[in-house]
């Protein structure tokens, strides 16, 4: 009787043990399918509140020879932004196979990547991409489709780079300190390909597209310099200048 009621009793006991395995099995939930892999479905839902002046934003300075790109992330996620030079193969595998749901490429899946370029939260990163001097016309494409809000995501833009120009220079305009005003000013328009500095001595100055204000009293040389080797400067690239001394006291009319 003592055997059998042994016996009894583990049999309970592994029935007992089954029974809790199959209820804890069914009792756990299939992982559900992100939108975006990078993102939690929470991080996704906090993310869709954010005001439209808080979203990532993607930009481009394009000069003769060379493009800058600036990704620029100010929510509280990692993004990954990406971009393609010329017919560049790409690097890595889409980041998922499903479908996106909405934003610009809704109803699209997920693309290849070419150069992933992460973006820490609140910070921003800027990619110079230069080419070899003539060597024709070259195309950059950037985008972000990689984040927690696809609503978020951006569309491809492409830029082309020229890698030979021709830029003809303007002469800066000079203005002497007088009545109220102590400081001696130098104007320089845009132009394409070009840099102006003022030189003063050992101090070199870059100067800014319009009004610059610079020392009273000092003289020197503004200097045109081409962005890149891929520019040809067409014109003057000097101008000498000296400026008035700033007075103690004015006496305009």
């Amino acid at each position: 009787m003592k055997t059998r009621t042994v016996v009894a009793a583990g049999i309970l006991a592994i029935a007992t043990l089954t029974a809790t395995a199959q209820a804890a099995v069914a009792d756990t939930p299939e992982p559900a399918a992100t939108t975006t892999p990078a993102a939690s479905q929470e991080q996704q839902q906090e993310a869709a509140k954010a005001p439209v002046s808080t979203v990532p934003t993607a930009q481009h300075t394009a000069e003769c020879g060379k493009v800058t790109l600036t990704f620029t992330n100010p929510t509280k996620w990692e993004h990954t932004f990406d971009y393609r030079v010329d017919s560049q193969r790409a690097k890595y595998p889409p980041v998922s196979n499903i479908e996106i749901k909405e934003g610009p490429y809704q109803g699209k899946k997920f693309g290849w990547r070419y150069n992933p370029v992460k973006v820490a939260p609140q910070s921003s990163k800027t990619v110079e991409v230069p080419f070899r001097s003539m060597s024709g016309t070259h195309k950059v494409s950037y985008w972000l489709q990689q984040g927690p809000e696809q609503k978020w995501f951006l569309a491809p833009v492409t830029v082309d780079v020229k890698t030979f120009c021709s830029s003809r220079t303007e002469a800066p305009t000079f203005k002497q300190p007088r009545c109220s005003d102590k400081d001696a000013h130098i104007d320089v328009k845009a132009v394409t390909g070009v840099r102006y500095y003022y030189q003063s001595g050992r101090h070199k100055q870059a100067l800014v597209v319009g009004d610059n204000k610079v020392r009273a009293g000092s003289s020197g040389v503004v200097l045109a310099v081409k962005t890149s080797k891929s520019v040809i400067l067409r014109g003057k690239t000097s101008w000498p200048v000296k400026f008035d001394k700033a007075p103690s006291t004015y006496t305009c009319s």
